[in-house]
């Protein structure tokens, strides 16, 4: 059994809490009351939580009941934010209402269908008939009035729209997941799963440290990192598949729904292998390093650019790299073998140079810093472990 209650239940356990009454539930939600109290009976069994206290006067949460409701209130309340998201990316489709005329059945498909591309695909990972799959499509698209998926020779491609609706769908998913988290917190347990983007200038040092302090102190939590590019992280945190991402902040970006709190800056230095010829001199001009061959980051990445203001600060032009790569593994074997010159975060390079693997060279850079910190979207509310994690990368930034 799903120790996650479905739509159905949670609706019934917000509307009791709101209405005060099963009669009052069922009146809002136009079910009966027979079913509303078999939901909420299924929802307290599925929890092992009795949410309820049952008067003659009504039903009155209980203290860990206010909590399990209150989660349960932020899951909904996405489909209120789904409706205002797809209202302005398409004012004629038929949006109102969502919490109600949605079920789990067409949200599961359309997600499955995101996810493999096609309806077979689909219908196979849901242990559902291809015909069912795309009637349960065809009636939800018919329901809001607009297209979620284009249809096309490569398969099936979601629309504006459609990202909007599943981007909300998998936040609400994400909230009823914390349900059990905040059930184990009030019994004094140690429980839980949280997700962290690591940002690759963060993801050497920093935050495995921060992961070490977190545990010590929350022995029984889980911990999933996952590491990428900026671009691709951002989407999994908008998406609810990240809790939140550590690394440079993008303060130039447009994210109205982000929280973002700044660490510490950071300053770039030279990097090269213990011995090069450059090493043992007392002190080297940037001017001097421009024809050494270089690696730098990616064309059109915010490391690149930083790279590059660290010449067109104090008015050179920027080296052209013999190499372009991200990854520190990489870029550690290729200076290694040769005499080549990179510019990295100390964060990055820690244990290398630390081990004597890597060699800092004598030269300033005088560059902007780059701001380092850590995003959350503005509609979370922080688990024990998320906030054990915030505490933990605060003390690592002092």
């Amino acid at each position: 059994m799903s120790l996650i209650p479905g739509l159905r239940g949670v609706r019934a356990l917000v509307s009791v809490a709101n209405q005060g009454s099963v009669s009052g539930a069922a009146e809002a939600l136009s079910l009966s009351q027979s079913a509303i109290s078999r939901a909420i009976q299924d929802a307290e069994k599925q929890l092992e939580v009795v949410v309820f206290e049952r008067h003659h006067a009504g039903m009155v949460c209980t203290e860990l009941g206010s909590r399990v409701i209150h989660r349960c209130g932020r899951a909904l309340d996405q489909f209120r934010r789904a409706e205002e998201t797809l209202s302005q990316l398409q004012p004629t489709g038929r949006f109102d209402r969502l919490v109600q005329r949605l079920n789990e059945r067409q949200l599961a498909v359309m997600q499955a269908i995101y996810e493999h591309h096609t309806e077979q695909a689909a219908a196979r990972q849901l242990g559902l008939q291809q015909p069912t799959v795309s009637a349960t499509l065809r009636a939800l698209e018919d329901r809001l009035t607009t297209p979620l998926f284009l249809r096309t020779r490569r398969g099936m491609v979601i629309t504006l729209c459609g990202m909007a609706l599943l981007r909300h769908y998998k936040v609400m998913q994400r909230e009823l997941s914390l349900l059990q988290d905040e059930i184990a917190h009030w019994r004094g347990q140690t429980s839980g799963r949280v997700v962290i983007g690591a940002l690759p200038l963060t993801s050497a040092f920093l935050v495995p440290k921060a992961v070490d302090a977190v545990l010590t102190e929350l022995p029984g939590l889980n911990i999933t990192v996952h590491e990428g590019s900026y671009d691709t992280l951002i989407d999994m945190l908008h998406n609810a598949e990240v809790d939140f991402l550590v690394g440079v902040l993008h303060t130039n970006r447009d994210e109205p729904d982000l929280v973002q709190t700044l660490l510490f800056h950071d300053r770039l230095f030279a990097y090269a292998r213990p011995g090069h010829p450059l090493e043992s001199r007392e002190s080297v001009s940037l001017h001097e390093l421009l024809d050494w061959p270089w690696i730098a980051p990616p064309q059109g990445t915010p490391a690149r650019l930083s790279f590059n203001q660290q010449f067109t600060t104090p008015g050179l032009t920027p080296p052209t790299p013999h190499i372009e790569v991200g990854n520190l593994s990489v870029i550690r074997a290729l200076l290694l073998d040769s005499d080549r010159i990179a510019l990295m975060s100390p964060y990055q390079t820690h244990y290398e140079t630390l081990e004597g693997h890597l060699a800092r060279l004598p030269v300033r850079l005088e560059g902007p810093p780059r701001p380092i910190g850590y995003s959350y979207r503005d509609d979370s509310t922080p688990t024990p472990g998320f906030q054990a994690m915030m505490r933990a990368l605060d003390r690592l930034a002092c």
